[in-house]
């Protein structure tokens, strides 16, 4: 086989044999334009013409359903072949360093699109003198989000290539961090957490115990859901840790946060605790971003100087909106703890205010959820039609931002009040559809939401 290959190897023009060389050194298994740009360092015609050129040469295989080019396994080994032979020891690490960079900017400028002002401690490319935005536009956010999803598995191995090859800390934190905005949305839990594990242990090779506590934050959410509870602690311990030396107070804010997502499912005034605590850091945070904005100084409290710092820092990689979107995502979270510990008045307050507030954030998907609890929280208050309506609409404004598995949790809670109505003929049709996004995501969601629907058709 490797000697018909060759014969196919040998008859490309220099430039085809190039990228194709270079191809054989992509970590990744598919790709388009975009990839063989970077990888071969050409303008976009002269990528597209010599894919068309190599898929002609029987060397490259297209996908008709996704539009993205692969190799046969042996191709590729062929392919990786002729550049160590060929291609200069510089040449082969420029191509790794050119695929990290095109995945950190492009995920970077993603995760701004998909989860605007949220927290992060990177983004740096975002940031680059005469940056380009490959998302620009009304529907920015769905156009962001379907590049993430088309080039999840080719992002990830570029993560892995580059946390191996190793001297690419920095840019790997920043990758892993710029990727969650993904699977916040989309799950994919063992993706999730290998990206935050190599994104975590770069961040605490690299120096940054902000960049190491917001990612081991965001790895108990996939562990939390995999079973591993205990693992799950353990990293969230690790990022309070991290997250008070820094003295970031929106970082320490959404560790708390985190935390309180954990114990949701072991003590809930624990939760409550947790998210009060992250509330009253945002206040704080707010309250030092509204004083320095309005030349009032800093209340009296701390160095000056040291605030100063502490406020510049929070401005770069923190809550933009000045601790406002802080505050409503820890006052949702409290309000789902306080229904579930029966405190359903309370928690409707709450819900109604957070929702008004992130619909001033414009802030659709957050709104989604918040709409979702509160068609839970009228449900417990016995308001069926006022649930019905709310899970509707957050359903609606979920599916519209492919907040996928925010939407199968509401179809799974529209579905419990079906149920209660006597309509089991939409119920099914709601946990259906849910149970398509679990499968999607791999969660183990999926197997239990089987169970409850063959049990509904016995």
């Amino acid at each position: 086989m490797s000697a018909v290959f060759t014969v196919a190897y040998s008859g490309l023009t220099a430039e085809e044999a190039r990228l194709y060389r270079l191809l054989g050194l992509f970590p990744g298994r598919s790709v388009d334009i975009g990839t063989a740009v970077c990888v071969a360092g050409v303008d976009p015609q002269t990528a597209d013409d010599l894919l068309f050129a190599l898929e002609e040469a029987a060397l490259l295989e297209w996908g008709e359903e996704d539009g993205r080019y692969r190799f046969h396994d042996l191709v590729r080994s062929h392919a990786r072949e002729r550049a160590m032979d060929e291609e200069s020891e510089h040449e082969r690490d420029a191509v790794l360093e050119r695929c990290v960079d095109y995945y950190v900017t492009g995920a970077a400028f993603a995760d701004l699109a998909v989860m605007g002002d949220r927290l992060r401690i990177g983004g740096e490319a975002t940031r680059r003198p005469h940056a380009y935005d490959p998302f620009e536009g009304p529907d920015r956010r769905r156009a962001a989000l379907a590049w993430l999803a088309a080039e999840r598995h080719e992002a990830l191995a570029v993560l892995r290539a580059a946390a191996e090859d190793g001297g690419m800390e920095h840019q790997v934190w920043q990758l892993a961090e710029s990727l969650t905005a993904l699977y916040l949305n989309h799950r994919h839990l063992d993706d999730w957490r290998v990206c935050c594990e190599l994104g975590a242990g770069a961040a605490a090779a690299d120096g940054r115990p902000d960049a190491e506590a917001l990612l081991r934050a965001l790895l108990s959410r996939p562990l939390l859901d995999l079973g591993e509870d205990a693992r799950a602690r353990e990293e969230l311990d690790l990022a309070l840790a991290r997250a008070e030396k820094t003295g970031n107070l929106p970082l320490r804010a959404s560790v708390r946060e985190f935390d309180g997502r954990y114990w949701d499912r072991h003590d809930a005034q624990r939760a409550i605790e947790s998210y009060e605590r992250s509330i009253e850091l945002n206040e704080q945070f707010a309250q030092r971003a509204s004083g320095e904005h309005e030349g009032e100084g800093h209340g009296g409290s701390g160095e000056p100087d040291e605030v100063a710092a502490e406020s510049a820092e929070s401005a770069e990689s923190g809550d933009r909106t000045g601790g406002v979107r802080g505050i409503a995502t820890a006052r949702f979270f409290l309000a789902c703890a306080l229904d579930v510990t029966g405190q359903h008045d309370r928690a409707l307050a709450e819900l109604l205010g957070v929702h008004e507030r992130f619909q001033e954030l414009d802030d659709t998907r957050m709104a989604g959820r918040a709409l979702a609890a509160l068609g839970r929280v009228r449900q417990s208050l016995g308001e069926h039609e006022a649930a019905r309506e709310a899970y509707g609409e957050a359903v609606r404004m979920l599916r519209e931002t492919q907040s996928t598995h925010y939407e199968a949790q509401a179809l799974e809670a529209w579905a419990t009040l079906d149920e209660r109505q006597s309509e089991p003929e939409a119920a099914h049709e709601r946990l259906l559809r849910a149970l398509e996004i679990y499968e999607a995501g791999g969660s183990p969601r999926a197997e239990q939401l089987r169970e409850r629907l063959g049990a509904a058709e016995v």
